[in-house]
């Protein structure tokens, strides 16, 4: 193991010294320890709990420390009712120039920076968000996007604007918006209205006619969240019934076949414990639930998150966002990693200190964490990363009203909520699963041209029980924050089910694949794809190991130069017609080839039941490595991520 890698690695789970003030702050800290504390006293504790209780009571220590988390300050960017109404009046000219998605912009601008209703007066008479979401709906219905226009139009009048009601314009924007997601009874109530404002004549029926002229809008199409193979394991949640979990001293706990699975079968289909999206996509993803942002809805205190819709708007500030929301640029500045942004929402996102205590005991006990692998630095940046992020707490106040305003734990929840969160940061290095976006599409056979954008990260309950291997056994995609994993080939009862954590062979070679594993992961990998050595995708030809054609027999023929009618089997002694076998290799292969013509035209499940066919038609006479079928696997990946993220 290259031992400056690997404390490279594990540090870089925690902070970045090139983004932040955590690494200057923990240097002050290491710096007040002597190395005989640190191996002897520090190292030496038995539990989480105890080591972090050490640093705030070893005098020395503790004073540095202590000095250094008062000055733990609520940063962040604030709402702007000046800026609001600038971009907003932007917004309405562009309007009246039909330059509409400009508008759209410069209005949700407006959205996102202005203040609560009454907060700041000085513009609007303290309606600078009721008037932008009133003007932002006008966009909207112009755009034909009748939904987004509804929702605008109830949040103006939740945030102040009732006077509106009192508006013919009200009544004609609720009718187009109705008319638009084809609801015509509800269109017919709203003419009817504005017929009483306006009366019969050339007014009204200029209005009725230009409503009824409005064609619907054709139907979103729903993600689907796939349905698990077999149903519900008995005690397994959110995993298939078709597999089992086993345990060996070297490898842990991990996922076997139970019955036959065919490609393409659900395995996995599971919310987050806790899902954290990346700040640079603070602006473009929904902070809840990560999705793609179409109409953006802002924080109430602040302007520095957007959601995608008011129900995740909700959801997040009233728990975890409560407490982030005031502290967010902050912790950003300190160049902390995605991972301790988990960490604290797996406490923050619970009702009670109580139920946060309990769960983030549950999760710690679950979960691998190496601790006793672990050398006094590693942990001690835990550690104090752990009393950053309870120091942010103290002050937000997660812990309600405190007897000091020390930074010292002043309640018994506080020096626990600091122990969990140690083990939290050492869990969440081994456990936790980046979510990814793919964008773009083109032919299978330029996989390359498929970007992959990580934008977020989340831990799951069931998906840490899949271990490694550089050829994995399931495919994994998110609908959301929730975590797919589907097979990506066939498999028989028995056969273990395994995950890629990142190295893979068709990308990485074997010397590099192993460095990495065993300085990221800590553990040296023994998969096939590693024992047999395959090489990189470039490298690697159609010419597959062919199946012998008796089911029961697991003997191999090397690809024929000439491929001979029938040959006897030097296992089972039968006799395989590699002729037939090369035959229906060659039409997996086409079946790739029609696949990768519907993914040019975007016609996704369709590419994906290809696929499905041509990998299942594959295994039945082949095993890899095999050039096409691995390219087959990839595409499918970018398939099905793309149909969870329309």
């Amino acid at each position: 193991m290259d031992k400056d890698y690997t404390e490279l690695c594990s540090e870089r789970t925690i902070f970045s010294e090139q983004q932040g003030f955590f690494g200057e702050m923990f240097d002050v800290v290491k710096n007040c320890c002597t190395e005989k504390w640190l191996n002897t006293k520090f190292e030496a504790l038995p539990t989480d709990d105890e080591k972090f209780r050490l640093l705030f009571d070893e005098p020395n220590v503790s004073d540095m420390l202590l000095g250094t988390l008062e000055h733990v300050a609520s940063v962040y960017r604030k709402k702007d009712c000046s800026f609001s109404y600038q971009r907003r009046k932007e917004g309405e000219r562009l309007h009246q120039k039909n330059d509409l998605d400009n508008a759209l912009t410069l209005l949700t601008f407006a959205v996102l920076r202005a203040p609560a209703k009454g907060v700041d007066i000085r513009y609007d008479a303290g309606l600078s968000l009721a008037l932008a979401l009133w003007s932002r709906s006008a966009v909207l219905l112009d755009l034909n996007r009748g939904s987004d226009a509804l929702v605008d139009i109830q949040s103006a009048i939740d945030n102040g604007l009732d006077d509106v009601k009192k508006q013919l314009e009200y009544y004609v924007r609720l009718a187009r918006a109705n008319a638009m997601i084809g609801n015509e009874g509800k269109t017919k109530i709203c003419l009817n209205l504005v017929k009483n404002f306006c009366g019969a004549g050339s007014h009204y029926d200029a209005i009725e006619h230009q409503i009824k002229q409005i064609k619907p809008s054709p139907t979103i199409e729903k993600i689907e969240v796939p349905r698990l193979s077999d149903g519900e394991h008995a005690t397994l949640k959110y995993t298939t019934n078709k597999l089992e979990i086993r345990s060996a001293p070297e490898c842990g706990n991990f996922a076997v076949a139970s019955k036959p699975m065919k490609t393409g079968e659900a395995i996995v289909v599971e919310k987050p414990i806790a899902a954290c999206l990346l700040p640079k996509y603070f602006g473009s993803h929904c902070l809840h639930c990560l999705r793609r942002i179409e109409v953006a809805y802002g924080c109430p205190n602040c302007a520095g998150v957007a959601f995608c819709s008011i129900d995740c708007q909700k959801k997040a500030c009233s728990t975890y966002h409560a407490y982030e929301c005031k502290f967010m640029d902050m912790m950003i500045g300190s160049g902390m990693s995605i991972l301790c942004f988990i960490a604290l929402r797996m406490i923050t996102q619970h009702a009670s200190v109580q139920v946060a205590i309990e769960k983030g005991r549950q999760v710690t006990q679950l979960l691998c964490t190496h601790s006793n692998q672990r050398k006094a630095t590693d942990y001690l940046q835990r550690t104090v990363m752990s009393a950053f992020l309870l120091r942010v707490m103290q002050k937000s106040g997660f812990f309600g009203r405190r007897t000091s305003e020390s930074a010292y734990p002043n309640s018994e929840p506080e020096f626990e909520i600091g122990g969990i969160l140690i083990g939290l940061l050492q869990a969440l290095q081994f456990n936790a699963h980046e979510i990814y976006e793919t964008k773009a599409f083109g032919s299978q056979q330029n996989v390359g041209g498929k970007k992959t954008i990580y934008v977020g990260a989340a831990i799951y309950n069931s998906a840490v029980y899949f271990n490694h291997s550089c050829y994995p056994d399931v495919i994994r995609h998110f609908v959301g924050t929730s975590i797919v994993l589907s097979a990506s080939h066939p498999m028989q009862p028995g056969e273990t089910i395994s995950e890629n954590y990142g190295p893979i062979f068709t990308r990485q070679t074997l010397a590099v694949r192993q460095r990495n594993l065993k300085s990221r992961y800590w553990f040296q990998c023994a998969c096939i794809a590693c024992k047999e050595n395959w090489p990189i995708l470039d490298k690697i030809t159609n010419k597959a190991r062919l199946r012998c054609q008796n089911s029961e027999c697991t003997h191999l023929f090397n690809y024929p130069e000439r491929a001979k009618k029938s040959v006897k089997c030097p296992q089972c002694k039968g006799m395989t017609n590699l002729e037939v076998q090369i035959a229906t290799l060659a039409t997996a292969e086409d079946l790739y080839r029609t696949a990768a013509e519907h993914m040019d035209r975007e016609q996704l499940k369709e590419a994906a039941k290809l696929f499905f066919d041509g990998i299942n038609m594959f295994y039945s006479v082949a095993t890899p490595p095999h050039r096409d079928t691995h390219i087959a696997q990839d595409s499918l990946r970018v398939c099905l991520s793309n149909i969870g993220h329309i």
